[in-house]
C-alpha cells in the first residue's frame, strides 16, 4: 500500500507546520471505571493497524514531494504514556504540539485515578480530520472492549486501507472534475472575496512568524448543555426552517462580535471570518480508514450583520444552501490543486503570514451515534469503562485565535474551545464561553440554566 503521495490538502497542513501554529487535533474521554494497561496498549496497536495514516511516517521524494511510508505499531514506536494514583498528572492539553514529521506520529495519554479514567487521543491534522478521529476512536475502544473477559464480541466495520489512493477524488474522475466546472462557476466570485477581503484577528497579534508558543501550553474550555437545551436549540433551528448548524453558526458570529465589543476591538470595517470544514464523504466511503476527505468553506461578515441576529441567521441558511446545491466545498481542494502546480508550489501558498479566518467553526455532529458499543443510560458502555463525555479540539493555524468544534453526545450539545495562548488567557476563554453560551440560551428560547446544563465542571469552564 505504501508509499502514498499525499493529497494537496494535507500538504498544506504539512508546510504549514511552523512556529505560530497549533495543527495537532486533541480529542479526550473521560470514563466511570479503571481502565487495563494491557488492554489498552493492544487495542493501540490494534487501531494504528487498522488506520495506517495514523501510525505512517512523512517522507520527501527526491522530486520535493511528499509521501507517506510505512510506520511501526509496535509498542516501542507507539508508547502509551500511562499514569495512575502516585504519579504526577499529565497537562491537558500536552504543553507541547505534536508536530507532522515527530518519530512519534500519534499519541495516547492515559491517566487513571480513583474511579475514573481520561484519555487523550492526540496527532496532527496532516493524518485524519475530524471524522477520521471518531473512527480511530470506536476502533480502540471497540478493541479495549472486546478484551473484557467472556465479553460478546463485536464486529468491526470492514476497512480498505488500499482505497486511502482515493481520499482526495471525492468520487471524481478527471472527467468529471471539469464536468463540474460550471456548477462550480458561481465560486469564482467567492475566491475573489476571499482574496480582496483580509479578516480581523479575534485581537491584535504580531505578525512575526517565529514568535514563540506559549508559555503555559494551550487554552480549552467547554460549554456542556443539558439534553433540554439542546432539544430547545433544534426545535427553534426548526421553527425557523433552518438547520442546527446554521443556528449555531450564527451564535459563534454573534459571540465573537459580543466579546470583540466588550475590548473595544471593533471596527465598523472588519471582516469576521469564519473557517467552516465539511465532510466530502460519500456513502461509500465509510470503509476507507481514518484520513482528511475534508474540505472547507468561508463565510464573512462585518459588524453591522450582527446588529439583526434574524437577518444574519436568514444570510448563513441562504449561503450554506448554496454552497450545498452547487457543490462549493470542491472548490477549496481544487484550489490547492491548482496551486500545487504554480513555482513554490502550496508552499508559497501558505506563506502568507496574516491572518486567513479570524476563527474555526466546526459541527461533527453526531459521532457518536453509530458506534457498535452497548448502552446504558444513554452512555457507551467500553468493557469496564462507561463513556461519560467526550471533548474534541480543532487545530490552530497561525493567527487564527479561535476554533470552536460542536459535538452531540447522549442528546447533549457540547462547545469545545481552543484559544491561542500567545494572545489570549483563561480569563479571555471564560468571558467568551459565558457570552457564547448566553447566546446559545437565548436562541433555545430563553430557558433558565438548569443544574445539569451551563458549565462543564463544577460552575467552572473545563480545562
Amino acid at each position: 500500500m505504501f508509499p502514498i503521495p499525499l493529497t494537496p490538502f494535507e500538504e498544506s497542513f504539512l508546510v504549514d507546520d511552523r512556529s505560530g501554529s497549533e495543527l495537532d487535533v486533541l480529542a479526550r474521554c473521560r470514563f466511570a471505571g479503571r481502565a487495563d494497561r494491557t488492554r489498552m496498549e493492544a487495542a493501540f496497536r490494534h487501531a494504528l493497524r487498522r488506520h495506517p495514516l495514523l501510525g505512517a511516517q512523512v517522507r520527501r521524494t527526491r522530486w520535493g514531494r511528499y509521501e507517506w511510508v510505512s510506520g511501526s505499531v509496535d509498542a516501542e514506536v507507539a508508547p502509551l504514556e500511562w499514569s495512575t494514583d502516585g504519579d504526577p498528572q499529565p497537562e491537558f492539553p500536552p504543553a507541547q504540539p505534536i508536530k507532522a514529521r515527530d518519530g512519534i506520529p500519534t499519541r495516547l495519554i492515559v491517566d487513571v485515578r480513583d474511579d475514573h479514567t481520561i484519555l487523550v487521543l492526540h496527532f496532527h491534522h496532516t493524518r485524519a480530520d475530524g471524522r477520521g478521529t471518531f473512527q480511530f476512536l470506536e476502533d480502540l475502544l471497540l478493541h479495549y472492549a472486546n478484551s473484557e473477559p467472556a465479553m460478546e464480541q463485536i464486529e468491526f466495520q470492514r476497512l480498505e486501507p488500499n482505497r486511502l489512493i482515493e481520499r482526495n477524488r471525492f468520487g471524481l474522475s478527471a472527467v468529471g472534475w471539469l464536468r463540474k466546472l460550471p456548477k462550480l462557476a458561481v465560486g469564482l466570485r467567492g475566491i475573489r472575496q476571499f482574496v480582496a477581503r483580509q479578516p480581523a484577528t479575534l485581537v491584535a497579534v504580531s505578525m512575526d512568524v517565529n514568535s514563540p508558543s506559549a508559555p503555559d501550553g494551550r487554552i480549552v474550555g467547554c460549554v456542556d448543555l443539558s439534553a433540554e437545551e439542546s432539544s430547545a436549540l433544534r426545535d427553534a433551528a426548526k421553527r425557523q426552517s433552518v438547520s442546527l448548524n446554521d443556528l449555531l453558526t450564527r451564535d459563534n458570529f454573534l459571540a465573537i462580535h459580543d466579546w470583540r465589543v466588550e475590548r473595544g476591538a471593533v471596527r465598523d470595517e472588519d471582516w469576521m471570518r469564519l473557517m467552516i470544514p465539511i465532510n466530502m464523504r460519500r456513502a461509500e466511503d465509510h470503509s476507507i480508514p481514518a484520513a482528511n476527505i475534508v474540505s472547507t468553506v468561508y463565510l464573512d461578515r462585518q459588524p453591522a450583520d450582527c446588529d439583526s441576529p434574524d437577518e444574519l441567521l436568514r444570510s448563513i441558511h441562504e449561503e450554506m444552501t448554496l454552497i450545498k446545491d452547487r457543490e462549493l466545498g470542491l472548490i477549496f481542494p481544487l484550489t490547492l490543486r491548482f496551486a500545487r502546480m504554480l513555482p513554490g508550489g502550496i508552499a508559497r501558498l501558505t506563506a502568507n503570514q496574516h491572518c486567513v479566518a479570524t476563527a474555526v467553526f466546526t459541527n461533527t455532529m453526531r459521532p457518536l451515534d453509530h458506534w457498535r458499543l452497548p448502552r446504558e443510560g444513554g452512555l457507551l458502555r467500553v468493557g469496564n469503562l462507561l463513556l461519560e463525555h467526550l471533548d474534541v479540539y480543532a487545530p490552530l493555524r497561525r493567527n487564527t485565535l479561535l476554533t470552536c468544534a460542536v459535538l452531540t453526545y447522549n442528546d447533549r450539545l457540547r462547545i469545545c474551545a481552543r484559544m491561542d495562548g500567545r494572545y489570549l488567557n483563561p480569563t479571555d476563554r471564560d468571558r467568551f464561553l459565558v457570552i457564547l453560551h448566553k447566546r446559545l440560551i437565548a436562541s433555545a428560547g430563553g430557558l433558565e440554566i438548569s443544574g445539569a446544563g451551563g458549565w462543564a465542571g463544577e460552575g467552572r469552564p473545563r480545562r
